[in-house]
C-alpha cells in the first residue's frame, strides 16, 4: 500500500496553503491511505460478511454517483452477489 504523502503532486498541492496551514494539511495527508482493489474488496467483504453474520434483518449496500462508477458498481456487484446470496 502505498503512502500517499509520497505521491509527486502532493507536495504541489501543500504548497497551495498558507505557510501557517500545511502543518494541519500536511496531517490531512498523512492521515489517507491509498489500497489497492483487493484490499478494498477484501475489507469491504469482511465487512459485510460480518454484518450479515449478526444482523437480525437484511442488509444493504447501496452506491450513489454522479455515473462515474459503474465500473466500479459492476464489480461490487459481481464480487458480492454469489457471496450475499450462500450467506443469507
Amino acid at each position: 500500500m502505498a503512502n500517499f504523502i509520497d505521491m509527486p503532486l502532493v507536495a504541489e498541492w501543500l504548497r497551495q496553503f498558507d505557510p501557517d496551514d500545511r502543518p494541519a494539511a500536511t496531517r490531512l495527508v498523512e492521515a489517507i491511505m491509498l489500497v489497492n482493489l483487493d484490499y478494498f474488496f477484501s475489507g469491504l467483504r469482511t465487512r459485510l460478511l460480518e454484518q450479515a453474520g449478526t444482523a437480525r434483518c437484511p442488509i444493504g449496500l447501496y452506491v450513489e454517483s454522479n455515473g462515474s462508477l459503474s465500473r466500479f458498481r459492476r464489480s461490487l456487484h459481481t464480487a458480492y452477489s454469489q457471496d450475499w446470496v450462500t450467506t443469507r
